[in-house]
């Protein structure tokens, strides 16, 4: 009863003379209608995007380098969220008593997910960091062992495991179940379930406050060097100079970048839901800024598309070989421009076998 008149409250019911359940259904059916589209947009692309880079890197010999184990590993975190925004939708435009069994399996996907997320972009940073501000006498390690970063990408799961069961099967603060005010797979509201969300929320900032620090590290790396390379470069032996040329070089610093696009996409989704969710009381911009939240999952191969240097030539040449397919088959086109779609079929097909990609880091 006291949710149902917080939720009058909320959304400004003007229906006076209205049930409970009439009132919420008639305060949020507008908003869920607009969450729902976003949800399907969201769960859509982001299938198929995350799902490209997956395939992308399996089939690409030069983008199966250590540092793509992690962004395969962050496209799968993203892949299994979209996954499951179809059964959100289903929570936000039905009675949720008809989804409850199958609502605390959703939730517990969608936190753990997210969390692996954040993780996976601390990772990334620490790696970018390594690679770029390490000394040319170091011996090669973090970067050049797959092994490792297989390790460190189960890692994440693990941690991102840990972070959400232990507060909600230890501690007991809350549990993964149906959210009636959003109408969707979250936590229940329980006494004890704000300080589940204020952990959440001082997790994932010290998280991103790692990345920023990792980045900007290499930023005044990168500057100080070429400073010094500029200044002192006649004084350096060849080896040297080669060796730190090679290391900043322009191909590290745009796929260094591109990443760190991923990272600013991440927080300006995630800040907004931090904020409502760490405000107590249910909020209408929480049902948004969640919608925006999910919205992450599908914009990361966006950046890998239009920016990563490796990544947006695969992307080019599969989206060519698929419009080949599909407005020239080879039935209908006369042999002459048959000729010449065979070759750029062929060429198409060497590049996403890795034959002419450029390596990536």
């Amino acid at each position: 009863m006291e949710l149902h008149t917080e939720m009058s409250s909320i959304f400004d019911n003007n229906c006076t003379n209205c049930t409970d359940n009439e009132t919420d259904i008639y305060d949020i059916y507008p908003h869920s209608i607009v969450i729902a589209a976003i949800y399907l947009f969201t769960s859509i692309f982001g299938i198929l995007g995350n799902s490209l880079v997956v395939v992308g890197v399996i089939v690409t010999p030069k983008l199966q380098t250590p540092t793509n184990v992690l962004v395969v590993n962050l496209a799968i975190a993203d892949l299994l969220t979209c996954m499951v925004l179809p059964f959100q939708m289903y929570g936000i435009l039905k009675d949720g008593n008809t989804f409850m069994r199958a609502c605390g399996f959703v939730g517990a996907v969608t936190y753990v997910t997210f969390t692996c997320s954040a993780v996976t972009l601390v990772l990334i940073a620490i790696n970018r960091c390594y690679v770029i501000t390490k000394n040319i006498h170091t011996p090669v390690g973090l970067n050049t062992h797959k092994k490792q970063q297989l390790f460190l990408a189960i890692l994440s799961w693990i941690l991102a495991c840990l972070y959400n069961y232990i507060p909600i099967y230890v501690f007991k603060l809350t549990e993964y179940a149906y959210y009636p005010p959003y109408k969707q797979c979250f936590t229940s509201l329980t006494e004890t379930s704000d300080f589940y969300h204020y952990f959440l929320a001082v997790l994932i900032g010290s998280h991103i406050l790692i990345v920023l620090g990792c980045y900007i590290k290499i930023l005044v790396h990168v500057r100080q060097q070429r400073k010094l390379l500029l200044c002192f470069g006649s004084s350096r032996s060849q080896v040297e100079l080669q060796q730190h040329i090679k290391r900043l070089s322009q191909r590290e610093v745009s796929v260094t970048k591109n990443l760190f696009s991923v990272v600013i996409a991440f927080i300006c989704c995630t800040v907004p839901t931090a904020v409502t969710f760490a405000i107590p009381g249910v909020r209408l911009a929480g049902i948004y800024t969640t919608a925006i939240l999910f919205f992450n999952n599908c914009i990361n191969p966006v950046f890998y598309a239009f920016r990563h240097p490796v990544f947006k030539k695969f992307f080019k040449r599969l989206f060519v070989r698929t419009l080949q397919i599909v407005h020239c088959p080879r039935k209908i086109v006369p042999t002459e421009e048959a000729k010449g779609n065979d070759t750029l079929s062929k060429t198409s097909e060497s590049v996403i076998n890795g034959d002419t990609v450029q390596e990536a880091t």
